[in-house]
């Protein structure tokens, strides 16, 4: 990996290092904007706009550790992994049609905190009352060279 390569992916490391992610659900209005810097960008069509807000929904919170991308020099990149996540007892008065996961670095509020990735379902899921959406989230994240 050349030396320039190497100098940005440890920089993103460096970033998010020690931060929190946020995890939350989008339902299925939520247009597919990948320009998004920002849960709220004070505009319309925002991540917010769009969030869940079945019964019982909260978004779930990861803290990273100190390094939390493991490196593969043979293979040119680093990955990021996380732990699976569940959103438990969703539904009931109200639900919702969800299709994509969002995940962004906590900050401080809406405005600040930075949209790291929206992720597609393969297809839409309903909430119900008391069925838990679990989210097997391993290599959430490769940055490669080249």
């Amino acid at each position: 990996m050349p030396w320039s390569q190497r100098f940005k992916l440890e920089a993103f490391n460096t970033e998010l290092a020690s931060a929190t992610l946020i995890i939350g659900l989008l339902k299925t209005t939520y247009p597919n904007d990948a320009d998004k810097d920002f849960l709220d960008n004070a505009a319309a069509d925002d991540i917010v706009d769009h969030e869940c807000d079945a019964t019982n929904y909260a978004r779930l919170t990861q803290a990273l550790s100190a390094t939390p991308f493991v490196r593969s020099d043979a293979n040119d990149w680093i990955s990021l992994d996380i732990a699976d996540q569940t959103f438990s007892n969703l539904g009931g008065a109200t639900n919702n049609d969800v299709d994509r996961l969002f995940i962004a670095k906590q900050v401080t509020v809406d405005t600040d905190h930075e949209v790291i990735a929206t992720i597609a379902f393969p297809s839409h899921t309903t909430t119900n009352p008391g069925t838990p959406l679990t989210f097997n989230i391993s290599e959430l994240l490769r940055v490669a060279n080249g």
